[in-house]
């Protein structure tokens, strides 16, 4: 029996990498709304300022979070755009990441998926 391969490599290889945007996009998916803007200049440092709003331009892109790249394009385009100095990945901690992802899902209104999030949809389901 063989196997159907639904996605070739290099269409894997796009699923699993960060988004690449032209300027339009850069432009409306790194654009914070006016609370996260508020939370986002609170942060201690620009290097936590730019990770977040990569985090959220991403997620906001495609509902999923990616392993941050030194290499990523939109670090100096986020810095440039916000008059932040450059970002420093020396600064950021795998706890920071952790609470960036939850904050962007609690204001994105995503629910982790829980034991009773199933019992809600089975029950959706069989009525």
């Amino acid at each position: 029996m063989s196997v159907l391969q639904i996605l070739t490599k290099d269409e894997i290889k796009n699923f699993e990498s960060a988004p690449k945007f032209d300027l339009l996009a850069k432009n409306h998916f790194f654009k914070m709304t006016d609370a996260l803007n508020h939370m986002t200049m609170e942060m201690k440092n620009d290097s936590n300022k730019i990770l977040f709003i990569l985090m959220y331009g991403y997620f906001k892109a495609t509902n999923k979070f990616f392993d941050i790249q030194r290499d990523d394009e939109n670090y100096l385009y986020i810095a440039t755009r916000n008059n932040f100095d450059s970002f420093d990945f020396r600064v950021v901690t795998p706890r920071t990441i952790q609470r960036y992802k939850q904050l962007i899902k609690s204001n994105l209104f995503i629910n982790e998926y829980t034991l009773d999030i199933e019992s809600q949809l089975k029950h959706h389901a069989i009525n």
